[in-house]
């Protein structure tokens, strides 16, 4: 999504939200007047190939140490931190994205086309649309909100496609998955609020709605179909537990070991920015210039090429990296899921 709906997201999570950390983000205006959820990355960073699932789970983790280890005193930071955090629950999940994987005889350009002809339709409803509501929190999981959103989204992807192609009714189900964004965000506020009021590590979890994420990760680890059935949720389940004992294990959901050295959001962490000083710096021409020559590209690699600048050797070698990675994670997602065979829905937002 562009920058308003990013940042209609991150609003609505963190009124759902509250706590420490949701009343953190709507007491710091400075980055959400700057729209700055969608802003960063979209305009500055250009993480695109970054944002595919198994990169989005690395990049969580990292930033979620950033914040934890921010000074209590720097709010600014830390609510830029959870802007950027914000993107990868959004780009992650949201149907259009996903979606892209099933375009495989249209070129980038024409994929970047049909993301961004939905996205500006949804930036001119965001305020009104009810699908940017927070669901009902009900004490599931961050990790299960995310991956059933995933879910969802495979499963919705190929009649998104086909209304898109007819061009009519495609915005309502691209919206299908606005929900597990905001649901999925606001839950991770919740779990950071209680990483904050209760510190010492996890114990094992209760069973709960939540174990079919657990699950999955077994899963997506031994290559083999989901073998517990998605229960219904309780209103007394502890998601938050769950969330803490899959971080504290390392679950890696079959994405392999984290690598993240070519991420240019690593050299932005790397320059230890308090709040002040990011304010002042992160939307100049200077950082963003500084950031693309890092990159090797400027708007996008198909574009720079259709455009006739060449982005270097260095930056084709990484993007086509982050392809095959997603790539034979897609095949473990698909064979776990069951995306090949009927499967078992959880139960959405």
């Amino acid at each position: 999504m562009m920058g308003k709906a990013h940042t209609a997201v991150l609003v609505r999570a963190a009124e759902a939200a509250r706590g420490h950390y949701g009343d953190l983000l709507l007491r710091q205006r400075h980055w959400i007047d700057r729209g700055a959820a969608g802003r960063f990355n979209d305009g500055v960073l250009r993480d695109w190939h970054y944002k595919k699932t198994p990169q989005t789970v690395w990049c969580l983790r990292r930033l979620t140490r950033t914040v934890l280890d921010t000074p209590a005193a720097d709010e600014s930071r830390t609510a830029f931190l959870l802007h950027w955090i914000s993107h990868y629950f959004v780009d992650a999940i949201w149907t259009c994205h996903v979606a892209q994987r099933y375009m495989k005889h249209a070129s980038s350009l024409e994929q970047k086309e049909f993301d961004n002809g939905i996205e500006r339709e949804v930036e001119a409803i965001v305020e009104t649309d009810p699908a940017f509501d927070v669901p009902p929190l009900d004490g599931r999981g961050y990790w299960t909100l995310f991956w059933q959103g995933r879910l969802e989204s495979d499963r919705r992807s190929h009649a998104l496609l086909t209304a898109w192609d007819r061009k009519d009714g495609y915005l309502p189900i691209s919206l299908e998955s606005v929900p597990y964004c905001t649901a999925s965000f606001a839950a991770y506020l919740v779990y950071l609020n209680h990483l904050r009021d209760d510190p010492s590590p996890a114990g094992p979890s209760a069973a709960s709605a939540d174990s079919w994420v657990i699950a999955l990760d077994k899963a997506l680890e031994r290559g083999r179909p989901v073998e517990t059935p998605h229960a219904g949720h309780t209103a007394d389940s502890s998601g938050w537990q769950i969330d803490r004992q899959l971080d504290q294990s390392g679950a890696a959901f079959g994405t392999g070991e984290p690598r993240l050295d070519a991420w240019p959001g690593e050299w932005v962490l790397a320059q230890s920015y308090t709040g002040d000083a990011l304010a002042a710096a992160v939307f100049t021409p200077e950082f963003a210039e500084r950031i693309a020559a890092m990159r090797g590209y400027d708007r996008s690699i198909e574009q720079d090429q259709a455009e006739g600048r060449s982005p270097t050797p260095f930056a084709i070698q990484d993007r086509d990296r982050q392809q095959r990675i997603m790539h034979d994670w897609l095949a473990r997602w698909d064979h776990a899921a069951g995306l090949n065979a009927p499967a078992n829905p959880p139960a959405t937002p």
